[in-house]
């Protein structure tokens, strides 16, 4: 399975049907080996809960043990925007020394907002689960409440398929904080189970296939997804906190922001926009499953930040930045060398640039934002 580095623990999601198959995925721990895990914690578990719970969303796993395999991770997810909620995973798939690839957790819950694309996806109708409708997405077992999609996914059991072994989980699932499974889940909202029927078929048995027709769209890369990430110094970096201003950020290791912000923080108070600036910082060769803590960034950064910058632990929201930039043709060695990008006050991408731009470059980028 290819991947960034040898190091990724893989995520398989459908993220809302916007949707994204992982190559390989069910087979994904051929390398490296798996284990029982150790319990994330009651606080972790409670915690998250309350997040969800003050936000309004929705989350469901199946308690602090499944399978023989102990709940390992809980997690609000916020750098994937609005469509992916919340994720748990059970048990630990750790990459040997010196093999290349990525493995998958042995099992792992999703919990994503339901979104109508179906492109390249085969939907098969299954019989209701927990009194709501049931579907197997591209082999992956999915539960359809409220306005959600809930997908569960045991991996590494070459003798049956993902969804049997799902199946026999499902009784185990209940909303994260709840004591105990769940008898049965909410109703989908009219409008979701009319898309589960026209999408999967109305009668246990029935399989729709919706096929990619043509080149189709090119992927949108100029809209910024929501995100919120630690900063470095304390608090938090959101996206949210520079809605309706022009903002620049700089997107790399913190060997490579810095500099950049050293840079940015004075052009931008010059420039007619004034757009904020702000740093991200990603590691794109660092075990995903245990980066490097947020203390050792604050140590080699110092105490006199340029502006605020924020680490990426889990390096999707980096990742954005770095994709687009190379998928429209600004920038084609950003996961090595970095980006700025540019963004309006209405969160759209005007233009990335590399971290060695002139400052005529970033000038000239800078007073196009308005």
């Amino acid at each position: 399975m290819a991947s960034r580095t040898a190091t990724t623990r893989v995520r398989g999601l459908l993220l809302g049907l916007g949707v994204v198959v992982v190559p390989g995925l069910l087979g994904a721990c051929a390398s490296g080996g798996t284990s029982a895990g150790d319990y994330v914690g009651n606080d972790a578990v409670a915690s998250v809960a309350e997040e969800l719970q003050e936000e309004g969303r929705a989350g469901y796993y199946l308690g602090p043990e499944a399978n023989g395999l102990a709940l390992t991770n809980v997690d609000r997810v916020t750098e994937n925007g609005p469509d992916f909620q919340f994720w748990a995973s059970y048990g630990r798939c750790e990459v040997g020394m010196f093999e290349d690839g990525g493995c998958a957790d042995p099992l792992s819950v999703s919990t994503h907002a339901w979104r109508a694309d179906v492109t390249g996806i085969t939907c098969q109708r299954l019989e209701p689960q927990l009194g709501v409708p049931a579907a197997s997405i591209s082999g992956e077992l999915t539960l359809f409440t409220g306005d959600v999609l809930v997908s569960v996914l045991p991996v590494g059991d070459a003798t049956r398929s993902a969804v049997d072994n799902g199946l026999e989980l499902v009784s185990g699932l209940r909303a994260i904080g709840a004591d105990g499974p769940a008898r049965s889940l909410p109703p989908p909202v009219p409008d979701l189970a009319a898309w589960v029927d026209a999408t999967c078929g109305s009668t246990p048995g029935d399989m729709v296939e919706h096929p990619v027709e043509g080149p189709g769209e090119a992927l949108d890369n100029t809209h910024v997804p929501d995100f919120s990430v630690d900063a470095l110094g304390g608090g938090r970096l959101a996206w949210t906190d520079y809605r309706g201003e022009p903002v620049v950020v700089a997107v790399g290791s913190l060997d490579q922001v810095l500099p950049a912000l050293d840079r940015l923080v004075p052009l931008s108070a010059a420039s007619p926009s004034r757009p904020a600036v702000i740093g991200l910082v990603v590691e794109l060769s660092a075990d995903k499953g245990n980066p490097r803590p947020l203390e050792d960034l604050e140590r080699q950064a110092g105490e006199a930040l340029p502006a605020t910058v924020g680490y990426a632990a889990i390096p999707l929201p980096a990742v954005w930045f770095l994709d687009a930039a190379a998928n429209v043709g600004d920038v084609d060695d950003g996961m090595t060398s970095g980006v700025i990008a540019f963004v309006d006050a209405a969160g759209e991408v005007t233009t990335s640039a590399p971290m060695d731009a002139s400052d005529s470059q970033l000038r000239s980028a800078a007073a196009e934002l308005g």
